[in-house]
């Protein structure tokens, strides 16, 4: 099998397809099992996992979304997950979150947020906490970002779009 997966092997880049497909897959499995076969490929494919993880959309992407397509990605992930992926992310990113929830959503989340700073500092009294807090902080960024994936790919929204908007603009070409 590593033969196949070799690191010199020359990888294709992912289209758009392969990534929503793959980024589907991955959401649907159980965590254990998500996270296992990421793991595997970390090991055997280390070249096949930078580049899957280089073509996932950024934290920054998310901006992009307009504000009703953000809402339900927002509405869709915990707030545990938000919380870990929002430690140390942009101002930027986090002041869109906060706009797109409401007022007690927002509140939870930076509640989130300040439970992971305080982890952080507990960690890093323990010797491998540090190992431990970024392994985390990855996996809960990894799976935002495959939800960010598919939701963009989904949508294709912009913030001046509107759901919709392609269809209604396809409708007149007819």
């Amino acid at each position: 099998m590593n033969e196949n997966l070799s690191e010199n092997q020359s990888l294709r880049s992912l289209s758009a397809e392969d990534l929503e497909l793959f980024c589907r897959f991955l959401l649907d499995l159980a965590d254990d099992r998500r996270n296992f076969l990421i793991d595997f490929l970390s090991r055997e494919a280390p070249q096949f996992i930078r580049r899957f993880d280089e073509s996932l959309p950024s934290l920054q992407k998310m901006t992009e979304l307009s504000p009703r397509f953000a809402q339900k990605l927002l509405q869709e992930t915990s707030f545990d997950t938000l919380g870990w992926v929002l430690y140390g992310a942009d101002r930027d990113v986090v002041q869109f979150c906060g706009e797109n929830l409401s007022k007690r959503g927002r509140q939870i989340l930076y509640e989130e947020v300040e439970k992971v700073r305080a982890l952080r500092r507990r960690w890093r009294e323990n010797e491998r906490g540090e190992e431990k807090f970024r392994a985390k902080k990855k996996d809960k960024t990894l799976d935002f970002k495959l939800q960010l994936q598919v939701s963009l790919a989904n949508t294709g929204a912009k913030k001046d779009e509107t759901p919709g908007s392609q269809a209604a603009s396809g409708d007149r070409n007819t």
